[in-house]
């Protein structure tokens, strides 16, 4: 079974652990944009899949995410025409790591129960009119 869906979101990628002192010791966090993007993704799947009661595949899992970023507005005609036609691409961060680690991330217990079962992975950016992140999850034999 290949489960798909769409963020409807600004592709983003999983920030560094940040650290904080306290009094009894020092403290790691994951900051706030990252925690908020993790939800968006979570969201997006279970509007797809949680009135389908699926369980979490226990099976090792190929993951393949297309990453589109708006366009820039200050882009002239002819660049936007070739950026939607797929001659240009957004080589300017996140890195598609960082976008790959956030996504699998979120989707711990929902989509899978762990990430690690996560075998092959495929990530490709490019640019769209809106940006947007579309993932498809399937179970490898």
């Amino acid at each position: 079974m290949i489960r798909t869906f769409v963020i409807k979101a600004e592709p983003q990628g999983k920030a560094r652990p940040r650290f904080a002192r306290t009094r009894n010791g020092v403290i790691t966090f994951t900051p706030q944009k990252t925690k908020d993007f993790e939800e968006v993704v979570r969201a997006a799947y279970l509007e797809k899949y949680s009135k389908l009661g699926l369980d979490p595949i226990d099976k090792a899992v190929q993951v393949s995410i297309r990453a589109k970023f708006t366009i820039p507005k200050s882009w002239n005609k002819k660049k936007r025409e070739q950026a939607l036609k797929g001659y240009l691409y957004p080589t300017k961060k996140p890195d598609v790591d960082n976008i790959a680690k956030a996504i699998c991330d979120a989707l711990n217990g929902l989509a899978y129960k762990d990430d690690c079962q996560v075998v092959e992975l495929i990530l490709k950016k490019g640019y769209a009119e809106e940006g947007y992140i579309s993932v498809y999850i399937q179970e490898v034999e």
